[in-house]
């Protein structure tokens, strides 16, 4: 999965893959959970484990735009999206059909923006992520919260972990 996000956002930056074509090939990855298990066998085995962390599923994308209501309706008319939800002190989301995942579109400078994504991880703990974070050496700009674990790509990019249906 981390390889197909970096080829995306590698597209997306070159200019090859737009804004939009971005968020919806993202959203389609999200696999619910309770898709998970009817994988076939093949696709399971060759599931890579050995890892620093096992991403379950994008929990959530951060788009920045320049117009709440205008965003909000395009998201909702292009994936079929219930009306906005309310997060106390943080930016409206979008829930996704899975349960789990959302779009996360607050109105802010510079729209037009990926601000962070957000991988939800198997059995997360804030500090037990960040140690292995930190023994795998990919601690670029490691910070850890009481609910998530933010560290910063080798491009720079935002990259939250926290549990996969952390809701906002």
């Amino acid at each position: 999965m981390k390889r197909i996000i970096e080829a995306l956002l590698s597209h997306y930056e070159r200019g090859t893959l737009s804004r939009r074509d971005l968020v919806k090939a993202l959203a389609l990855g999200a696999v619910p959970a309770g898709l998970a298990g009817r994988r076939s066998a093949s696709v399971q085995e060759s599931t890579r484990q050995d890892g620093v962390l096992r991403g379950i599923n994008i929990n959530h994308v951060n788009l920045q735009n320049s117009d709440l209501g205008r965003a909000v309706d395009f998201y909702r008319e292009l994936f079929s999206l219930p009306p906005k939800r309310e997060v106390p002190g943080r930016p409206y989301a979008l829930d996704l059909a899975d349960g789990l995942s959302f779009l996360s579109v607050p109105q802010r400078e510079p729209s037009g923006d990926i601000d962070h994504f957000c991988v939800g991880v198997e059995d997360f703990e804030p500090e037990r992520v960040a140690s292995a974070i930190r023994e795998a050496g990919l601690d670029n700009d490691l910070r850890v919260g009481r609910d998530s674990v933010s560290v910063r790509d080798p491009d720079g990019i935002s990259v939250q972990i926290s549990w996969p249906d952390w809701g906002g």
